[in-house]
């Protein structure tokens, strides 16, 4: 086993990189939070990452990789209901650390307020 651990959303369904469909890495999503707040235009950004522009807008918007994750599980397994769950260290980025994911978050939670 490579030792990954795969995010799941309230359904247990893979969310972020590790869905099947997902062409970007949970890296590439705050690159590209950080490249718009540069003033960076759609199609630039759309260009940089070899994907259409809806694909960049979608992201920037919250329409797609915008699950929070309430599960984790390893990588590989076909059900999240048969593996133990992780620790907590697994879950949490250590304090002052910013995981993937997490310019992602703090712009969702900006969204929302």
């Amino acid at each position: 086993m490579s030792g990954r651990i795969v995010a799941l959303n309230e359904r247990r369904r893979p969310i972020g990189a590790s869905h099947h469909n997902a062409k970007l890495e949970d890296a590439d999503i705050d690159l590209i939070f950080a490249l718009r707040e540069e003033g960076l235009s759609l199609a630039k950004i759309a260009e940089k990452f070899e994907v259409g522009k809806a694909c960049i807008w979608k992201v920037i918007h919250g329409h797609t990789r915008a699950d929070t994750p309430s599960a984790w599980r390893p990588a590989g397994k076909a059900s999240a209901k048969t593996s133990p769950p992780p620790s907590k260290a697994a879950q949490v980025a250590p304090p002052g650390e910013d995981g993937p994911g997490a310019l992602l978050q703090r712009h969702l939670n900006q969204a929302w307020r």
